[in-house]
């Protein structure tokens, strides 16, 4: 697909993890004003962040670094609070939604067991949970079968992207839509990007010599 006329060759890459979290954001089953909860505050927080924002969603992204929370709300989140690790921790966070009811929508984008299992904590009855971050292979999570059935929720795998994924992301990026400079950290040479790939860290621009 060509880019789009005026896109920088460093934003240009991010159109791939971009158009993953456009995929999940479709999938999810939302309404204008509706309370979403984001667990993981990474670049794939970030993003579905503000692309739920954009649905008219009011927005809480959980996680553990301040920084994170901080970027947020550039992104479009409404509050931010710290990872809801453990039962008190996931008690605090229901009730900082409506009522205390828990969210309509909780998007996982951590890919950890534990966390997938906050995120069904954390609905609503009736809510929808949609599994954005993946664990690693052989992984399994435990979930409570009263509130799965009784609740009547909707559990939801999400996983790569589509074609039109993939442009809506390039027009996403091109128009600016929010600060997605923010997520790139400074450039690397050729010969780092073996390093780089190998630890967790933004996204950064290679500049061969």
């Amino acid at each position: 697909m060509p880019l789009p006329d005026g896109l920088s060759p460093d934003l240009a890459p991010m159109v791939e993890p971009l158009a993953c979290a456009v995929r999940t954001a479709e999938r999810c089953v939302v309404e204008d004003g509706d309370t979403a909860i984001v667990l993981g505050g990474g670049v794939q927080g970030q993003f579905l962040t503000h692309l739920l924002s954009r649905r008219g969603c009011r927005v809480t992204l959980c996680d553990p670094h301040a920084d994170r929370r901080e970027r947020a709300l550039r992104f479009g989140a409404v509050q931010a609070l710290a990872a809801p690790r453990g039962a008190e921790a996931v008690a605090r966070a229901r009730s900082a939604t409506p009522e205390g009811r828990g969210a309509d929508l909780v998007v996982e984008a951590v890919g950890r067991p534990e966390a997938w299992e906050s995120a069904v904590a954390l609905a609503r009855k009736g809510g929808h949970v949609v599994f954005h971050g993946g664990c690693a292979p052989g992984s399994t999570v435990t979930f409570p079968t009263h509130a799965l059935h009784y609740g009547e929720l909707q559990l939801t795998g999400s996983y790569h992207h589509t074609p039109e994924a993939v442009r809506q992301a390039l027009t996403l990026l091109q128009e600016g839509s929010a600060p997605f400079g923010e997520l790139l950290g400074p450039p690397i040479a050729l010969e780092d990007v073996s390093r780089v790939l190998a630890a967790p860290g933004p996204k950064r621009p290679v500049i061969p010599e």
